[in-house]
């Protein structure tokens, strides 16, 4: 998680921009300028586990177990395949455009490799709710410029 923070903090600097994700920007605009409230982190939080619960139940839940029996896909390219479809869907998110396409999928391989080492989706859950909430938190309360 430290390192996928890391990479999300260094897109941020390098684009000079909060990503592309306007519901996430509309939800903590008023806290722009300002320190977050307890309730406020603690609503923050919620948010990124509800997100992460969902995306990690239908892409690594899902998307992975059929690449795998419909698909008839080894492991490795049943897990490659749900990435490509993780990456594509966060064209507008966080890391935004090709970049974030590019980083997204990266991030979605690497849960579902962590998924089927764990053999289940609590570990990818802890992982995913800790990476959205520093977006939440941190990248898209950031003042540059939003795309």
């Amino acid at each position: 998680s430290l390192a996928t923070n890391g990479v999300l903090h260094l897109w941020s600097n390098i684009q000079k921009t909060r990503g592309d994700h306007h519901a996430i920007h509309d939800m903590v605009e008023d806290s722009i300028n300002r320190e977050l409230s307890a309730d406020e982190h603690v609503r923050l939080a919620i948010y990124a586990f509800l997100n992460a619960f969902c995306e990690e139940l239908e892409y690594r839940g899902l998307w992975l177990a059929e690449f795998k029996l419909l698909g008839r896909l080894t492991p490795l390219q049943a897990n490659f395949a749900q990435a490509v479809c993780f990456g594509v869907a966060h064209y507008h998110g966080i890391p935004s455009g090709f970049v974030g396409i590019g980083l997204t999928f990266i991030y979605g391989l690497l849960m579902g490799f962590l998924f089927q080492l764990c053999d289940g989706l609590f570990l990818p859950i802890v992982a995913h709710t800790i990476a959205d909430y520093f977006i939440f938190a941190v990248i898209a309360r950031r003042q540059h410029k939003r795309e």
